[in-house]
């Protein structure tokens, strides 16, 4: 599903089509590392502004979904400083207690 959101975020920004976004905050959950950040060079600054990465490293579902997809790395268990370079906002909820 990241994929769709951002694939459909690149899309309508290439058409010109800024003015009917009615979208506010993007929050994402581990998508493909690569992917992501392949898509993501392709958004202007409004948007990526706009963009919350949840990653929680320690996370074993995290680590069954890339085992699911081929060992693909996954955003959420990115290295988070390394990710707000790329400007968007993300949160480790490794570090929340519950």
């Amino acid at each position: 599903m990241p994929f769709l959101i951002m694939k459909g975020l690149v899309d309508a920004q290439q058409e010109g089509r800024k003015r009917g976004m009615r979208v506010n905050n993007i929050i994402l959950a581990s998508p493909d590392i690569d992917l992501f950040k392949t898509e993501l060079a392709q958004l202007s600054e409004q948007v990526i502004e706009r963009i919350y990465l949840l990653i929680s490293p320690d996370d074993a579902a995290l680590r069954f979904s890339r085992r699911l997809a081929g060992r693909v790395p996954r955003v959420g268990a990115a290295d988070g400083e390394e990710l707000g370079k790329l400007g968007v906002k993300v949160i480790d909820l490794s570090q929340i207690e519950d």
